[in-house]
């Protein structure tokens, strides 16, 4: 290769690794972030909600626009303050039935409902709930670090205190409209080293998910930048950057490929391998199974795969009935726990060569309309429990 399409080569290498560093990669240092990693980061607490069956996403878009009719916004103590106009939609979308969740060294301002800010101690304190129902159902005490309490007077509303200290209240509940407002006094209540000392923290968020009927959580991180540290890639400056990046780098490439064309010439077609496409597997053997007239071991596979991803869902064990499995999974997923009864019960009595009725059955005469009947909705349900 010459000596100038050597040089080429490295500038668009040095300038792709630059584009990709500055563009693609995260810098998961914030506080309270659930990009961040490390002690004061939030990703177990996004994680626990994740895998205990809840739709769990970063919200990294204005508060301004699609907030869920039936989510639970997680609101860290934000790096950029909230607009005017984003607390008067995020007020409408509670008084509408939202729910959500402020942490911070003073979250009641945030709202506001008044209150004034006294010192407590700076020692981390588990404090028992006042109350052991509802969403503190379960939870033996919650540790707050921060050293900040809450005292009236108050206004616009009397919160409802659920845990607090001799020095002042720490976490609150407020009624606005048909939705619910909760202030923790704690910036570090959800993160990483918090839950690792305190599962409990972790259950509150849980609970507060479940017993509102929450079926979706956001974690806000728009207001900690999107989950990128403050510098090269501010947030008001990234289309600009972006677009000059993209301009360099398109030239760069344009010259690039410029000059290893004048190195190689004309780009030649690769000699036909003769191999076989995935299609003709797919048709070979599906023409296998339907001339051994063994379409119960293709409906037992899919079978099989659809139990083992329900047990992964619900977590239950492999000595779990049918009926336990399609109830667990209705509650975790929303379907329609009859109809994914009613599957189940037909599959396991197409292998076990009787009918739901219990009379025998010779699995060869199940019809061919039958399997594929079955196995669209075992592919429909499977499809369902991947989301």
């Amino acid at each position: 290769m010459k000596r100038s399409a050597l040089l080429w080569t490295a500038t668009v290498t040095l300038l792709s690794i630059c584009f990709f560093y500055l563009v693609l990669s995260r810098h998961p240092q914030i506080s309270g972030s659930t990009f961040n990693r490390r002690e004061s980061g939030a990703k177990a607490a996004y994680l626990f909600l994740r895998d205990s069956g809840l739709l769990t996403t970063r919200r990294e878009q204005s508060w301004l626009y699609g907030l869920p009719s039936d989510g639970l916004l997680v609101a860290m103590e934000p790096l950029d303050q909230p607009t005017a106009e984003e607390m008067v939609s995020l007020r409408s979308w509670v008084s509408r039935g939202g729910v959500v969740l402020f942490l911070g060294s003073e979250p009641w301002k945030r709202w506001p409902i008044g209150g004034s800010r006294v010192f407590g101690t700076s020692v981390p304190q588990d404090l028992v709930p006042l109350s052991t129902s509802g969403i503190m159902r379960g939870i033996r005490s919650l540790r707050f670090a921060a050293p900040w309490r809450c005292k009236g007077p108050f206004k616009g509303g009397t919160p409802l205190v659920l845990t607090r200290d001799k020095y002042g209240a720490v976490l609150l509940e407020l009624g606005y409209g048909k939705g619910r407002v909760y202030m923790a006094a704690d910036p570090v209540f959800l993160a990483n080293a918090t839950l690792k000392e305190s599962s409990d923290n972790g259950l509150f968020l849980l609970n507060l998910a479940r017993v509102l009927n929450r079926r979706r959580v956001e974690f806000d991180e728009y207001h900690l930048g999107v989950g990128y540290t403050p510098g090269v890639l501010d947030r008001s400056k990234t289309p600009v950057i972006l677009g000059f990046i993209w301009v360099q780098f398109l030239l760069l490439l344009g010259f690039y490929l410029i000059t290893i064309s004048r190195r190689f010439g004309r780009p030649e077609a690769l000699p036909e391998t003769g191999g076989r496409t995935i299609t003709e597997y797919i048709s070979s053997m599906a023409t296998l199974y339907q001339r051994a007239q063994a379409g119960d071991v293709a409906l037992e596979h899919l079978y099989q795969g659809l139990v083992e991803r329900m047990r992964l869902l619900t977590g239950l064990s492999s000595a779990a009935d049918a009926g336990t499995l399609a109830r667990v999974a209705s509650q975790r997923t929303g379907v329609d726990e009859k109809e994914l009864s009613v599957l189940l019960a037909q599959c396991q009595a197409a292998l076990a060569r009787t009918d739901p009725a219990g009379s025998a059955m010779d699995r060869r005469r199940l019809s061919s309309s039958e399997l594929v009947r079955l196995a669209k909705q075992i592919d429909r349900y499977r499809k369902e429990f991947e989301r």
